[in-house]
């Protein structure tokens, strides 16, 4: 069989083209399974707010174990205890987390969030370590988003 140089020449273009078509298709299709880089970010975000969030409540039911009553505001916990490096801003837009004392033994702590997680479900490890009050962060909504704690009762692990 003889094959001519034309069409030779066509055989390093028709690789070349599927090529190009294989990687588009898996690059495709990785997004619509894993999700975009961008999404990722945005889960990562989320994920150190709510590690962030879950830091200040420990703080703060160590300020009610001492002093008893929450804080005024997280300025107050973090000058008492001396915990400069507690992270009390979003580590995206530097704003602060939102903090309010309802009264001496409940507080509510609030961020705003990039991704839904409200149908989230705990891995066995969270079921059995964290209480309701502490694991509704982790179903939080897109956007702002507050967990309420009672500083003695989370405290005592009830």
């Amino acid at each position: 069989m003889h094959v001519s140089p034309g069409k030779l020449a066509l055989v390093p273009a028709i690789a070349g083209a599927t090529f190009v078509v294989v990687v588009v298709a898996s690059v495709v299709a990785a997004i619509l399974v894993v999700g975009s880089p961008g999404e990722a970010r945005k889960q990562a975000s989320d994920a150190q707010r709510v590690q962030e969030l879950l830091r200040i409540a420990d703080e703060i039911r160590g300020y009610y174990w001492v002093k008893g009553k929450a804080p005024k505001d997280l300025e107050e916990l973090v000058r008492y205890f001396q915990l400069h490096w507690l992270s009390t801003k979003d580590p995206v837009t530097g704003q602060p987390y939102e903090y309010r004392r309802l009264d001496d033994l409940r507080f509510e702590l609030c961020a705003v969030f990039e991704t839904d997680q409200s149908d989230r479900q705990p891995t066995d490890w969270e079921a059995q370590s964290l209480s309701s009050q502490r694991w509704a962060i982790f179903r939080h909504p897109k956007g702002r988003a507050c967990l309420v704690l009672d500083a003695k009762r989370d405290a005592e692990g009830r």
